[in-house]
């Protein structure tokens, strides 16, 4: 089981530019994303399986309420943020981060 949480730059940077624009919409809002997307980061390291696997070791776990989904890998105890992506921005754009 991973204990281990590792949020890549690039994810951490999605994360926060989803809850600028969310703040933008609707101030307060961009909080309540980022909460959610926390929460999510807790659950992945208890059950780190729940993702649905969507490469070799990749998986992708999909945010409730939120046109979002992580994804992540699991490396020994860490668990690896690669992204946190729209649904419809860009698909795939992320695999470029594997190698």
């Amino acid at each position: 089981m991973a204990s281990v949480l590792v949020v890549r730059d690039e994810a951490r940077r999605e994360l926060y530019e989803a809850r600028d624009y969310y703040d933008e919409q609707r101030p307060g809002y961009g909080e309540l994303f980022v909460e959610a997307v926390e929460g999510e980061f807790a659950l992945l390291l208890q059950f780190e399986k729940i993702g649905k696997q969507v490469g070799r070791g990749i998986r992708r776990h999909t945010l409730i309420n939120w046109p979002y989904g992580i994804f992540y890998q699991v490396r020994g105890d860490e668990l690896i943020i690669i992204a946190v992506a729209h649904h419809r921005r860009r698909p795939g754009y992320w695999r470029s981060r594997l190698r």
